[in-house]
């Protein structure tokens, strides 16, 4: 059974919850789910599930009582759906505050998404510290931190960034008060929600963009392929990115003079439809 206080993503949750019903039923369908909820529109909840339609608070009503949810399920159902769908951060971190709370105890500490966690995601420069740290002696000179990043940010932003680190204990104190990192390399959590972690990559999208009129191509490595291939040779490619990303990772973690900061980034995507064959 699939739990909705299990995602942050709603979209995901009401993907996983078809999938469990068509398993157990192959005649169950979005169209049959979409009339349960009492929407006239026959391909609404497939459309929201694709990202081309919102849903208003009404819908959710609507969702929650075909879906079979408890009222602190609707409740937390309805703030994933507006967290989501918020315009701005402060938008953002009201919902999801308001979502943690109606966890409560109704499920286990694994499972809870702290605040906190989504934050290093919000922010490229987040991340840009922590390596920061590792190769810059930084003694509370937020001013000279902030300047060192490409684009520079302000000094209150470079403060505020390295108390997250902290509280995400992913940085700490030396006796001599100067920060260090507490581990060579982090991954994602897997309670950290798709939408949170497609918001990282868009913030670190946007910079190689400008990484092309910003830098030189002495200090850029760009590279761009458009290929013909297979699924099977698609899998194939995913196999060697894997691969290597652990060499280059590798690299890195051997590497005992490091002097800058670099992001990679790799991005394979679909030019064309495969499904209009």
């Amino acid at each position: 059974m699939v739990n909705v206080f299990d995602f942050v993503d709603f979209r995901e949750y009401l993907k996983g919850y078809y999938d469990d019903k068509k398993r157990g039923n192959p005649h169950f369908s979005y169209q049959l789910l979409t009339q349960k909820a009492g929407f006239s529109n026959r391909g609404f909840v497939f459309n929201v599930i694709k990202g081309t339609k919102c849903l208003s608070k009404m819908h959710c009503f609507k969702l929650s009582q075909a879906l079979g949810h408890s009222k602190k399920e609707a409740e937390y159902f309805e703030n994933i759906v507006f967290f989501a769908q918020a315009k701005n951060d402060e938008q953002r971190d009201y919902f999801l505050e308001q979502a943690i709370q109606c966890k409560g105890k109704t499920v286990t500490e694994s499972h809870m998404m702290r605040k906190d966690q989504y934050e290093y995601f919000s922010k490229w420069y987040h991340s840009a510290i922590r390596a920061l740290i590792d190769v810059y002696q930084f003694n509370d000179d937020y001013v000279k931190l902030s300047q060192k990043l490409s684009p520079p940010i302000t000094a209150m932003q470079a403060k505020k960034a390295v108390k997250l680190l902290e509280r995400l204990n992913l940085i700490a104190r030396k006796d001599d008060g100067a920060f260090y990192i507490t581990e060579k390399s982090i991954k994602a959590s897997s309670e950290i929600s798709q939408s949170a972690k497609n918001r990282f990559y868009l913030e670190y999208n946007r910079l190689a963009k400008n990484t092309i009129t910003n830098h030189p191509p002495e200090v850029r490595d760009i590279a761009s392929l458009t290929l013909g291939i297979s699924e099977k040779t698609y899998c194939l490619i995913c196999k060697e990115i894997r691969q290597l990303k652990e060499k280059i990772i590798e690299l890195a973690n051997n590497d005992d003079k490091a002097d800058r900061v670099y992001q990679y980034q790799h991005v394979l995507f679909p030019l064309t439809n495969e499904n209009n064959q």
